[in-house]
């Protein structure tokens, strides 16, 4: 007998309970050996805890890569930004969205990796942003 995954084991199970209507679901858990819970949550179209945005997530994907976005230019420039312009920024959008701001250990862990990314790959050293080089 073949030994299937925990998510094929699941789909499997779905498609039992969908073509199937003799069969309970506590008897195709038993029988494809799933969770009870998660075949419930599958069938009930509940979405799992991996597609749910945390409590404490305020800002949109769009809104965070726009930020980061923002840093890792003025880097390149070879004008860093400083913590707290960065922080006015994330806390403007978020009274937009109406949520308490932001700290400043949030923020740093936030920009921690992309700015060391940024650094590490040079981009900080070349300055590619036109005007004044060499004044």
């Amino acid at each position: 007998m073949p030994t299937y995954s925990k998510e094929a084991r699941v789909l499997l199970a779905l498609d039992a309970v969908q073509n199937d209507e003799k069969l309970s679901l506590r008897a195709i858990v038993r029988l494809y050996n799933v969770l009870y819970n998660t075949l419930r949550n599958r069938y009930t179209s509940k979405p799992i805890r991996y597609d749910i945005l945390a409590n404490s997530y305020n800002l949109m994907d769009l809104e965070e890569q726009t930020i980061v976005q923002y840093v890792i230019e003025l880097s390149i420039c070879v004008f860093p930004p400083r913590l707290y312009g960065v922080e006015d920024i994330a806390n403007y959008l978020r009274r937009e969205c109406n949520v308490p701001p932001c700290d400043e250990l949030r923020m740093q862990s936030t920009l921690k990796g992309f700015t060391e990314g940024v650094r590490a790959n040079g981009a900080t050293a070349g300055g590619g942003c036109g005007g004044s080089e060499g004044v």
